[in-house]
């Protein structure tokens, strides 16, 4: 870091570089900067700093730059997705890339397109496929032989996500005869996807797993809701069976939002040499036999480092206690949803001392007595970076102030919907101690005033603590912090990092807003829907001040008109989504954001 230091404070005056092909060393001086003459080595080490959308923005600003963003490391990012605006042409893209002289490595292709013309697009495969790393399948009616197609042109795939509801529906299993899916062999595929289908049977299921011998991650969430009882029990029953086949090739499971019962899961714990590293479930069973169901699979699974029980209304005391007991190693626990878990069980969490992640946002029956003796006792835990504490309405603002000191290295903090717990008092510790925060959330937090942000209490009070201070700060959600006023976006809004800011139902006005496209220029999502006060010069203001701008949410604006729909129109060149619902326009505003090339929705 000291040689990088001292090469950035002579840079602009005096570059050296060594020319490829001669053994001879240079001296340049200039006056202005020469970007064009930095290392490549320096270059790619600034870059892998960036996140997608800054990246983005440098690979335009020079060749030299481009060329450093083409870099493998940086390639790996990257991935194309065709969306259904391109559903009855989809040849046409396709076309594009084929023909095209440069030569280009696509890590990723995520199709959403109704169809796939086998004829328009054999050979892209054949001409990228062998670069591939992931592919997606995420809407359409794509057939087997189309399926099998592409696969045989993919071989170096690591990732495969089939999330297509009536991709199956039509496809017809052979048990005897030639196949040729039965000779497709997928030796690097890791991961494995059937989110989000309810046609899986378990010839379809079988037929799709032998292709992938190694894997060791299957995602089964959203599956299976509008099965009968017994269809779904007999798949899950040959689900049971692949697994204990392949049992110590499986690290990762993901059941989440699958109905499950006592059953299935019992025989998941009861498996030998299944020792998973990640587990997601939606619980919908009892546990009131502790030798049968859940219980087993728990004191099963002593390796786990994520577990996810979100939404699980069943999830209780017993369950929470024994994770505590029984899973050391775990990193990530989620909890939110589960609306029997008490204080009885959130104070043993202090047992997990590898705990990093920790959510247990909308549990009814917590209160400040739990947080206290459960999460913020003993020695702090400084490997956590993630609290969710979000829609605790038994909390007082003492647990926000406890956590502000004991936990100073978190990146995410939500508490949105904690309105007993969130005020001036305590988010004024926060912004004190709190100084790596990536992520805040407090939507409606109602106590909260422009003191609680700017830390001025009155013209000639001294100033406390801002949020200034969190330089860092990516994402901000305050919707519904009505007690806002423009002094806020003017004395305290100041981030370069900035990306998603939400403010709906608040009181800022154009002079507010002008501050806030100044001081912010990084915005990719804002949100000032339900603002009485916005208006169309403060539209104007957002569309010609925020070249990044990719979400733009103004529901129920009363005083946006037709001006806005045709600023939006002419200025916003980077726009994906636009949200107008219940604004006074009078006419189709379709007409005019017809020729938006890059809009991709569309709420009026």
């Amino acid at each position: 870091m000291d040689k990088i230091k001292q090469y950035q404070d002579e840079f602009w005056m005096k570059i050296l570089w060594y020319r490829e092909f001669e053994e001879t060393f240079e001296f340049v001086q200039s006056e202005t900067p020469c970007l064009d003459y930095m290392p490549m080595e320096i270059l790619i080490y600034i870059f892998s700093y960036l996140n997608p959308a800054d990246m983005f923005s440098v690979m335009l600003t020079c060749k030299r730059f481009l060329e450093a963003i083409k870099y493998p490391k940086f390639n790996r990012n990257w991935i194309l997705s065709f969306s259904e605006r391109y559903a009855s042409q989809f040849a046409i893209p396709l076309r594009i890339f084929t023909s095209t002289t440069c030569q280009r490595i696509i890590p990723a292709v995520a199709m959403h397109t109704a169809q796939v013309d086998n004829e328009s697009s054999e050979e892209f495969w054949e001409y990228y496929g062998h670069n591939l790393k992931e592919i997606q399948f995420l809407s359409g009616l794509l057939r087997k032989e189309e399926f099998v197609n592409i696969l045989k042109y993919t071989r170096n795939l690591v990732t495969v996500k089939i999330e297509a509801n009536n991709m199956f529906k039509n496809w017809e299993i052979k048990r005897c005869g030639y196949d040729p899916l039965r000779r497709l062999n997928m030796q690097h595929v890791r991961n494995f996807s059937l989110a989000r289908n309810n046609f899986l049977s378990p010839d379809i299921f079988e037929y799709l797993m032998m292709t992938v011998p190694h894997v060791t991650t299957i995602d089964l969430s959203n599956c299976l809701s509008i099965m009968n009882p017994p269809e779904r029990n007999k798949f899950l029953d040959y689900v049971l069976i692949y697994l204990k086949e392949n049992a110590s090739r499986i690290k990762s499971l993901n059941f989440a939002n699958t109905p499950t019962d006592d059953f299935f899961l019992d025989g998941l714990g009861r498996i030998e040499n299944l020792k998973l590293r990640e587990l997601h479930l939606t619980f919908m069973g009892s546990t009131k036999n502790n030798n049968f169901g859940i219980p087993i699979l728990i004191s099963s699974q002593d390796q786990l480092e994520k577990f996810d029980l979100t939404a699980s209304p069943c999830a209780n005391d017993l369950m929470v206690r024994m994770i505590c007991n029984c899973m050391h190693n775990m990193k990530v626990l989620l909890l939110k949803k589960c609306h029997n878990v008490t204080d009885f069980s959130v104070r043993e969490l202090h047992k997990l001392k590898n705990l990093k992640s920790l959510e247990i946002s909308d549990c009814d029956y917590v209160t400040d007595t739990g947080i206290m003796e459960g999460v913020l006792y003993g020695k702090p835990n400084n490997k956590m970076t993630e609290l969710r504490l979000g829609v605790m309405t038994n909390l007082s603002e003492s647990v926000v102030l406890r956590m502000s000191y004991y936990y100073e290295n978190l990146n995410v903090v939500d508490l949105g919907g904690a309105s007993n717990a969130v005020t001036d008092h305590s988010i004024q510790m926060i912004f004190r101690h709190m100084k790596f925060l990536r992520f805040l959330n407090i939507e409606s937090c109602c106590k909260v005033t422009d003191f609680g942000f700017t830390g001025v209490e009155s013209e000639y009070s001294i100033r406390k603590h801002s949020i200034r201070n969190l330089k860092g700060l990516q994402v901000l959600r305050g919707n519904g912090l009505y007690k806002l006023t423009d002094f806020t976006l003017i004395d305290a809004f100041v981030f370069n990092e900035l990306k998603e800011l939400y403010f709906a139902r608040c009181n800022f006005t154009y002079d507010g807003i002008a501050y806030l496209v100044k001081n912010c220029p990084s915005l990719e999502v804002l949100d000032l829907s339900e603002c009485s006060k916005i208006d169309d010069d403060c539209v104007e203001l957002i569309a010609t001040k925020l070249p990044r701008l990719k979400t733009l949410k103004l529901n129920n604006c009363d005083e946006i008109t037709e001006k806005s729909i045709e600023i939006i129109s002419a200025n916003c060149e980077d726009l994906r989504n636009l949200f107008i619902r219940n604004c006074k326009i009078n006419f189709n505003p379709e007409d005019n954001l017809v020729y938006m090339r890059s809009l991709r929705k569309v709420v009026v």
